[in-house]
């Protein structure tokens, strides 16, 4: 059944020109709590992560989380 919602993203791209310690952060541009689309898929972690209150004497909670990507040039040339 979850076969069924799946889709196959065949290829994707961008350019950029980077540099040496250069970096590009990518995420969303609004939180989509659902798999049903592309940054959905992506960015968006359904499973939650388990955060910390300092302030409050409380148990760890659950909560929904996002992803977000780094890439950074390190070197370049080939």
């Amino acid at each position: 059944m979850a076969k069924a919602r799946e889709e196959r993203f065949t290829a994707v791209e961008f350019g950029l020109r980077m540099a040496p310690k250069d970096l590009v952060v990518l995420g969303p541009s609004q939180y989509t709590c659902d798999d049903t689309t592309l940054p959905g898929l992506f960015f968006t972690n359904l499973q939650g992560a388990v955060f910390f209150d300092k302030t409050k004497r409380a148990l760890p909670e659950r909560k929904p989380s996002l992803r977000v990507f780094v890439i950074v040039c390190t070197r370049c040339g080939g």
